[in-house]
């Protein structure tokens, strides 16, 4: 994922950034729905 200079610079309109560290644990916070599709970037704009 990329840092915070990176994600400001340019991102996906709705997207959010989340420490790659963190995105586990972040999860629960963002999506309340049971089987939500959850999109993972990096900075190249690869999924």
């Amino acid at each position: 994922m990329s840092d915070v200079e990176a994600y400001s610079l340019g991102h996906l309109p709705g997207s959010r950034h989340v420490p790659c560290g963190q995105l586990v644990q972040e999860t629960d916070h963002y999506t309340s729905e049971r089987g939500a599709r959850i999109v993972i970037m990096d900075e190249d704009g690869g999924a």
